[in-house]
């Protein structure tokens, strides 16, 4: 079990009610609805829906506020500002403000936690995934700066799976980067996929890895193993933002492939 859902469990496998997880977050937020708080982030995190982030975020904004040291609290925070990038980003579209505040936020409070931390696999791997983002906003000079010394991404997402070789996220995020990244950079379609069949292999009951599986193989063109993989993901999780978005680009290049058979 992923570290972050330790302060859940039990709690996701009942199914999420956030008005138990919030309900007085007025007042100081108790362990439960710390807990809680994990558990809707879990769920957050794959509709990506605002107000369930905006909500989630408030717990552990007040939970760091009453336990500044507890690494807990400022783990929470970077993971979930780091969906509400996603969310401003990718669904909102519109408002790259919003979407710069809440990467920023999320950086601050993730190196916080590698502070408290310097340990834990999943925040090192949470760390890999911010500096993706940091890559994919400086193209250019993050290209740059592989030439002389290795991406911070790589870096992180190694750390992670030496102190945790199971690492879900870590495997996740290593195989996002061999399958964009440009060769001389380190990309690798087919390291891409072995990390994503990995990652399926941990946790099969987690969609994201069979959704990036999806996506390289549309990538390279196999659209029958692309829609095989994307199946099984919405099959897990027919509420999943990712993968509801790469249906959309999948049915896109099939009916593509359809027009030029005929």
């Amino acid at each position: 079990m992923r570290w972050w859902k330790q302060m859940g469990a039990g709690l996701v496998l009942a199914g999420v009610v956030l008005g138990q997880a919030f309900a007085g977050t007025g007042g100081p937020v108790t362990e439960a609805a710390l807990a809680q708080g994990f558990a809707n982030l879990d769920h957050a995190r794959r509709t990506l829906d605002g107000a369930e982030l905006k909500q989630v975020k408030a717990v552990f904004s007040q939970w760091v506020l009453s336990h500044p040291q507890d690494p807990r609290g400022h783990y929470g925070l970077a993971r979930t500002d780091l969906f509400l990038y996603n969310y401003y980003a990718h669904v909102v579209k519109n408002d790259p403000v919003q979407a710069e505040a809440a990467f920023t936020e999320a950086m601050k409070e993730a190196k916080i936690a590698a502070e408290m931390l310097p340990s834990n696999g999943q925040v090192h791997a949470l760390l890999g995934r911010l500096y993706q983002i940091q890559a994919s906003l400086h193209p250019v000079s993050s290209l740059l700066a592989t030439v002389t010394t290795e991406s911070p991404v790589l870096t992180e997402f190694r750390q992670a799976l030496a102190l945790d070789p199971d690492n879900l996220e870590a495997e996740i995020g290593l195989g996002t980067y061999c399958l964009f990244a440009p060769k001389v950079a380190g990309g690798d379609r087919e390291r891409a996929l072995r990390h994503f069949r990995r990652a399926a292999k941990l946790d099969p009951q987690d969609p994201e890895a069979l959704t990036w599986l999806a996506v390289a193989f549309r990538e390279q063109g196999d659209l029958g193993e692309a829609r095989r993989d994307l199946d099984r993901a919405l099959a897990l999780d027919a509420t999943y933002r990712f993968a509801l978005n790469e249906n959309l680009r999948l049915q896109q290049a099939e009916s593509r492939r359809g027009d030029s058979s005929e």
